[in-house]
Order: structure tokens, then C-alpha cells, then sequence
């Protein structure tokens, strides 16, 4: 388990804004991952930016940690202007979600964010 502290907190990633949320609520990686119904594994992958959920998962996560998905990835959008392009594709594929299934949809989002 990562343990939170002021100067490993990166909030201009998902994973240090993800801890510092966590943190705030005083939520272990398992304690979320039990909410969210995943494993506590994917939790720390989420933390750690080793991956990145996809829209169902920001969905849990943003209810868990009673946040908006807006607020949730807010630091990201705005501080990497070259991951605009990340949400922009992430558009389209709401758009046509329907379409895909949710490991489809996945499994996009992580060769996009190896891509980054």
C-alpha cells in the first residue's frame, strides 16, 4: 500500500489526485477498491499510474470519494495540454459506447494513456 504524505503527492497525475482524495477521506487502496468493486491490485495500479480506469470505474471512484468526475480529472486536463487529445478520443468513445463493450473500452484507454 502507498502511504500519503505532502511531498510524494503529485497532484498533475490522476494517481496523486486519486491518493490525496483517498487521503482526505481517510480511505485505505482496499477500502476504496471495495466500494468501487475492484481489487485493491487495481487500486494501487490506479495510484501508482501504472493504469487508468476506465468511464464506469471514474464514475464509482468519483461517487466513493463524493467528488465530481469533472473534479476528478480536472488537474489532468488542465495541467497536460497533449492529454486533451486523451479526452477527446475518450469523447468519441462515449459517444459511440454503446457500441463497445467495457473491456473494449478499456483496454482502448490503456494503450492511449501508454501512448502519453
Amino acid at each position: 500500500m502507498v502511504k500519503y504524505n505532502e511531498e510524494n503527492a503529485d497532484l498533475n497525475t490522476f494517481g496523486g489526485r486519486l491518493l490525496y482524495l483517498m487521503k482526505k477521506k481517510n480511505l485505505t487502496q482496499k477500502d476504496l477498491a471495495e466500494k468501487i468493486g475492484v481489487t485493491e491490485r487495481t487500486v494501487w495500479r490506479y495510484v501508482n499510474n501504472k493504469s487508468f480506469p476506465g468511464f464506469e470505474s471514474i464514475n464509482y471512484i468519483s461517487d466513493a470519494l463524493n467528488v465530481s468526475t469533472d473534479y476528478l480529472l480536472d488537474s489532468i486536463k488542465s495541467k497536460f495540454p497533449e492529454e486533451s487529445q486523451y479526452y477527446e478520443v475518450c469523447g468519441i468513445v462515449r459517444k459511440n459506447g454503446e457500441k463497445w463493450s467495457e473491456k473494449q473500452v478499456n483496454d482502448l484507454i490503456n494503450i492511449l494513456c501508454r501512448l502519453l
